[in-house]
């Protein structure tokens, strides 16, 4: 109906009654005169405005912020610091105030194969290359993982693709002893593949 009082209803059908009482099935009713609206009268309540669709590839972790312009997706073996130390544009704070649905300090809620954001605008796109001297007197080149045994004395880059076992053959040591001097890497038995990353230097030789 496009009247906006029902005191107009009754006015012009005095028939039906003063309580709609008369009003009989199948008969034509007056619902409006000159100068009646012919549109329904607007709502006072706001329209609710959809979400706008994720941007980004998909699947995505849910309620990543908006606005992220790069993304990592999740591995076997990722943890939120692991991506952190991976990529080195950012701090696990950032991270997880850009993904809150990661589980905060504790991480225990990346999911596997899920995209997870990992820079907005103004995040840079390559680590910060820092250059330090051993105790060996050395320098350590970048990027490298923690935990590097300190009295190392030669370093080897990954190349993408490989594995640690082949590493090890390439650069002439035992597998046992990349572990020692990689951490980072876990044990011998161990798939190392979670924590292997190509581009960043390992520990090949100590003093």
């Amino acid at each position: 109906m496009n009247f906006r009082r029902l005191s107009d209803f009754y006015s012009w059908n005095p028939a039906v009654g003063d309580n709609c009482g008369a009003l009989q099935a199948g008969y034509y009713v007056c619902v409006g005169v000159s100068g009646t609206p012919t549109g329904r009268p607007s709502s006072s309540t706001k329209a609710t405005t959809a979400a706008p669709a994720p941007t980004g590839p998909q699947p995505q972790q849910p309620n990543i912020v908006r606005g992220c312009q790069r993304y990592h997706q999740v591995v076997s073996g990722d943890s939120c610091a692991a991506i952190v130390n991976r990529y080195r544009t950012f701090s696990l704070s950032q991270f997880l105030s850009w993904n809150p649905d990661a589980g905060g300090n504790a991480c225990s809620g990346l999911w596997l194969g899920y995209y997870v954001c990992i820079g907005v605008a103004g995040t840079p796109t390559t680590p910060t290359t820092t250059t330090t001297t051993r105790p060996t007197g050395i320098a350590t080149p970048s990027p490298i993982q923690a935990g590097v045994t300190r009295n190392c004395d030669s370093f080897l880059q990954a190349n993408a693709g490989g594995t640690c076992p082949v590493f090890a053959a390439r650069a002439g040591i035992p597998l046992n002893s990349l572990y020692a001097w990689n951490p980072v890497l876990g044990n011998v038995g161990q798939n190392c593949q979670s924590s292997f990353w190509a581009g960043y230097y390992y520990c090949v030789g100590v003093a």
